[in-house]
């Protein structure tokens, strides 16, 4: 009788063993098909600064998640609806990104041009500017030069001391 109750008790713990086992298998199964789900439902994490080509491919990866009942089993309504959701707010992502992008080239477009017309400003006064030189340089040349009265004073200072110049008045052709 104590052997009877021995091999029913043995029996009795290999079922319950093979009980847990079960237990924890399908816990561990729907633990894998939940974690499959969340990844579907963490793609909607995308910065809208990224290029909206990353966020194309990211949408195009998610729909093509195969979300039926062979792989999410009695999950698979949960994991479309998941995967629905993704999409819509990773396409929303995405037209923000497009919205950011033009923007974005929009303000470098008014950069170039603001650029462009500075260069252009410089460039018409530095031009201005040498011809404001050149005009003071022509002005120069035509005034009376320290080398135009050098040769009067010379001819004075060689002059006999018998000879004296009161007064000499020198004026040139043009005044500014």
């Amino acid at each position: 009788e104590d052997r009877l109750i021995k091999l029913r008790d043995d029996w009795d713990a290999e079922r319950e063993a093979e009980k847990h086992a079960a237990i924890a298998k399908e816990a561990m199964r729907r633990k894998h098909i939940e974690e499959m789900i969340d990844a579907i439902r963490n793609t909607v994490f995308v910065s809208p600064r990224e290029s909206s080509a990353s966020i194309e491919a990211i949408i195009a990866a998610t729909d093509a998640l195969d979300v039926s009942e062979a792989t999410y089993e009695e999950f698979a309504p949960t994991a479309a609806r998941a995967k629905a959701e993704a999409l819509e707010s990773l396409r929303e992502t995405l037209d923000l990104a497009k919205f950011n992008e033009a923007d974005q080239a929009r303000i470098k477009a008014e950069q170039d041009a603001a650029a462009a017309q500075l260069a252009a400003e410089r460039a018409e006064m530095e031009k201005a500017l040498a011809e404001q030189r050149a005009q003071a340089a022509a002005e120069r040349k035509r005034m009376a030069q320290s080398e135009d009265v050098g040769d009067l004073i010379r001819y004075i200072a060689c002059l006999p001391p018998h000879i004296v110049i009161n007064e000499v008045l020198i004026n040139p052709t043009w005044n500014r």
